[in-house]
């Protein structure tokens, strides 16, 4: 059964708008490899104890605080200092909240609201099945010199941004290593010939979690699997648990802090833990046509339900163990500008040693993409190739349930909103529009306080893409410059930032690397492009001007196609004239990993060594070893025991050491 015949069966019962069918197709073909964000419809009735109860003033996570109702007086906020502006009193919030809720709602609940118009995917569009170029991979960011190597955060991660750490399945502080599976957090000595395990913690109603490390405190992220019973909130959501590592061979847990939404972006800046929060869109006890039930019937009973929500239902609530209470006071949220998704996203700051206080604002919107530089955060809304929020639509009379469409209109435009990030908080500061859709936050970047993106505009006759600079102007981000006319009719899949140069990737048969020189923000220019065949999905700069390429290669024969990937070397010392100067095709049906995930590729200075994995046609992993002589770049390949890439990492230890993390074990790796 394909995609589009899956969507129809799913359908509930009635007669299904076909044209809405079609364009969920064409949506759900593009999208594929995209992140839903969504809340699950779950039954039972909201806590009564939450009901009207919001604190006035700025939050720090304290058990106090004055209860306010929907007659609140006026309110005031500093952590908006741009055109998002606070609410003025819980009455207008909810005004907001419900009136944007009723132009959306439909009979079929969240699904197919609105207007044809707010439904229409673009033109460009491929329909399920058809002949498309190269899916786009999350693309890659970092300033830098491009003639410094970049290695590891300090705890061992391939991140994005130097300073900036990132959650990851595992953690490294000297000889100290602490790895999360599932719901286990492992804690290992790495002191001696072998790597010893000293102690495991079953982490509670705990699942899918990552951890950071702040000395010796573990920061775990996950999903909340507590049972419905004995949950916290009445909602689905997510928990981080901190925990002591202090005795390596005690770990206790020091907080556990239940999230009704869903956690979509961690970032830890030294010992400040920061999270994007999205609440989704609430379960209000909507009914769909059916046999017994018309489609009028249920149109009003759902435009009912809107109009008896309350912010109980719109806000999200936290509890860290002594009931659970709204995460977000009024004046704490502001009401977006026209065009936002409906739902509600909170930024939350808390220290590691301190997680209990926290500072948290939220937007009264949904947003898709977060990047964070060493001093701001970035949320981006719109783009019609950007993620989207989608509700999940219960079938009638069963438990099920499938992704609806997303609830925003498709545009060409893109908002960005910036924040400064000061400590714990997050203030925001200036917004700014720009054409074209942001693919992900591997395509921004800030270096010396100009934010860079790279966007693809799919409105024209031929698709291509553009790298924009803003700086901001008050409390507007203003584009500062652009070079558009990049990859016409071609896939933007790879990007690396430095300080004045941005190295771009493009593809459709052949792969350009584009030189793009940004010593002057405002006029960016196109130096040199290098056409090879395939396409790279990840660069990374190895220094003396070398950058090492991941990618992909797509050939046709008598056999049918071929995919297979590839390493490549680059030499970018004349952005003029950029040169490959080695590749290494690995066997037909092979697939690199770090161009979907960045954390499986790491690049050892001292070894002059690059590692990274490749899933096969056969299910298992390969490990890739690069070592680089002079410009030179050897390969060895070896077959891992882990059949899952997700469950593979590398990382070097101080002194020098390697560690292999493949499936459930850890050992030193020769190389």
């Amino acid at each position: 059964m394909n995609n589009l015949e899956d969507l129809w069966e799913s359908y509930p019962p009635s007669e299904p708008p076909t044209a809405d069918l079609l364009r969920e197709g064409r949506r759900r073909a593009l999208a594929r490899r995209r992140r839903l964000i969504v809340r699950p419809l779950l039954a039972g009735a909201t806590a009564a104890a939450l009901a009207g109860a919001f604190v006035i003033g700025a939050h720090t996570g304290d058990k106090g605080g004055t209860a306010t109702s929907a007659a609140a007086p006026v309110l005031r906020n500093s952590a908006f200092q741009a055109d998002l502006h606070p609410a003025t009193s819980c009455s207008q919030l909810l005004q907001s909240y419900r009136s944007r809720a009723l132009a959306q709602v439909s009979a079929y609940g969240w699904a197919f609201g609105g207007t044809t118009d707010q439904l229409k995917a673009p033109e460009s569009l491929p329909v399920p099945g058809a002949l498309a170029g190269p899916a786009s991979p999350s693309m890659d960011s970092f300033s830098a010199s491009a003639s410094t190597p970049v290695g590891s955060s300090a705890t061992g991660t391939n991140v994005q941004e130097s300073g900036v750490d990132e959650p990851d399945d595992v953690k490294a502080d000297g000889s100290l290593i602490v790895r999360i599976h599932g719901a286990t957090l492992s804690v290992y000595d790495a002191s001696g010939a072998t790597i010893r395990r000293t102690a495991r913690l079953v982490l509670p109603d705990l699942a899918a979690a990552q951890i950071l490390l702040s000395g010796h405190t573990v920061v775990a992220i996950g999903a909340d699997t507590a049972p419905l019973s004995s949950r916290r909130s009445n909602s689905s959501g997510s928990r981080i648990e901190t925990v002591s590592v202090s005795d390596p061979a005690k770990p206790t847990i020091a907080s556990d802090v239940a999230y009704s939404g869903w956690i979509s972006s961690t970032r830890q800046h030294g010992s400040v833990v920061r999270t994007v929060m999205d609440a989704g869109l609430p379960d209000l006890g909507f009914i769909y046509p059916g046999k017994n039930v018309t489609k009028s019937q249920a149109l009003e009973h759902n435009r009912q339900a809107v109009r008896a929500s309350t912010l109980t239902d719109w806000l999200p609530t936290y509890d860290d163990g002594s009931g659970a209470r709204p995460l977000l006071s009024c004046d704490k949220v502001a009401i977006p500008p026209a065009g936002l998704t409906l739902g509600t996203v909170a930024v939350v700051g808390f220290d590691a040693t301190a997680p209990g206080s926290f500072d948290a604002i939220g937007v009264a919107g949904q947003t898709d993409i977060a990047y964070e530089s060493a001093s701001h955060l970035y949320l981006t809304s719109g783009g019609a190739g950007g993620d989207c929020a989608c509700p999940l639509v219960a079938h009638v009379g069963s438990m099920d349930a499938f992704p609806g469409p997303c609830c925003g209109s498709p545009s060409d435009r893109t908002t960005i909103f910036q924040f400064d990030l000061d400590g714990i908080r997050a203030i925001h500061v200036a917004t700014g529009k720009v054409s074209g859709s942001i693919a992900d936050r591997w395509s921004m970047d800030e270096a010396g306080g100009v934010l860079r993106i790279a966007v693809t505009d799919d409105a024209g006759a031929k698709p291509s893409s553009s790298l924009i600079t803003l700086r901001p102007d008050g409390t507007r981000l203003v584009v500062d410059g652009r070079l558009d006319g990049l990859g016409v009719n071609e896939t933007l899949t790879a990007a690396r930032w430095f300080d004045d140069l941005a190295i771009l990737s493009t593809a459709r048969h052949t792969d350009p690397l584009l030189s793009v020189d940004l010593t002057d923000p405002a006029h960016p220019k196109l130096l040199g492009a290098l056409h090879i065949p395939g396409y790279t999905t990840y660069f990374h700069p190895i220094g003396n001007d070398l950058l090492i390429g991941v990618g992909q290669k797509v050939a046709f024969d008598s056999g049918g196609e071929q995919e297979r990937a590839q390493v490549a070397l680059f030499d970018i010392s004349d952005l003029a004239d950029a040169r490959r100067l080695a590749v290494r095709p690995l066997d037909r049906w092979t697939w690199p990993n770090a161009g979907d995930d960045p954390r499986a590729f790491t690049w050892l200075p001292d070894h002059q060594t690059a590692l990274t994995t490749f899933g096969t046609r056969n299910g298992s992993t390969l490990l890739g070893i690069y070592h680089l002589t002079g410009t030179t770049l050897s390969e060895q390949l070896r077959t891992l025991r882990a059949s899952d890439p997700a469950n593979v990492r590398t990382f070097e230890l101080d002194g020098g050491r390697v560690v292999l993390m493949a499936g459930g074990t850890l050992e030193f790796l020769t190389l």
